[in-house]
């Protein structure tokens, strides 16, 4: 930003979201003459590992802007994060199947991540905060739906997990194993 006090005429700063709104933030810190110059610096980007960030800068470049490398301390390391990626196949004929994925909070039912399987792109890709329980579900017409259970509550660092959903399509006289029966108490 170049709208906040810094070292150069642009600068890199943090803020973290405060809660579930995207309105509520700290306030920005500048992140100091280690990372920001008398120059311009810019397109911050932090990989979802988290250890490393990447910037653009002038200053110590060999032209105009040149792209740098540097190790997060942990002040500024971001949450860490799961990317949970896979395929939604069907159960019989391992082929692809295109489908709604849908992670939620396991304690909760509250939707975390919605994304749709294309099987034409390969795989889904969530990225979760870790140190949660996570239920993902697969839904499509004509299928029963798919749902895997992601423990990430004991993980502090971040992860990257390969999970395939095996969709059961709907068929009449089918007999299925429903390993998650989610309903309330008496419901």
């Amino acid at each position: 930003s170049g709208g906040h006090p810094g070292y150069g005429n642009g600068d890199i700063f943090v803020t973290r979201r405060l809660d579930d709104s995207w309105t509520n933030w700290s306030e920005p810190e500048n992140l100091g003459p280690a990372i920001n110059t008398p120059e311009w610096d810019g397109y911050f980007t932090i990989p979802a590992s988290g250890d490393y960030a990447y910037l653009s800068s002038r200053a110590g470049s060999m032209g105009e802007d040149d792209i740098f490398r540097l190790k997060l301390y942990p002040a500024i390391k971001p949450d860490p994060v799961a990317i949970i990626s896979g395929q939604v196949l069907d159960s019989k004929s391992k082929k692809p199947v295109a489908s709604e994925v849908i992670s939620n909070l396991a304690d909760d039912n509250k939707e975390t991540a919605k994304v749709d399987y294309d099987p034409e792109t390969g795989e889904y890709k969530l990225i979760l905060p870790t140190q949660k329980v996570y239920t993902l579900k697969a839904i499509k017409d004509g299928y029963f739906p798919a749902t895997e259970t992601i423990d990430l509550s004991k993980d502090k660092r971040f992860r990257d997990i390969k999970r395939n959903l095996l969709m059961v399509k709907i068929e009449a006289g089918q007999k299925i194993t429903m390993r998650d029966v989610l309903f309330e108490q008496s419901q």
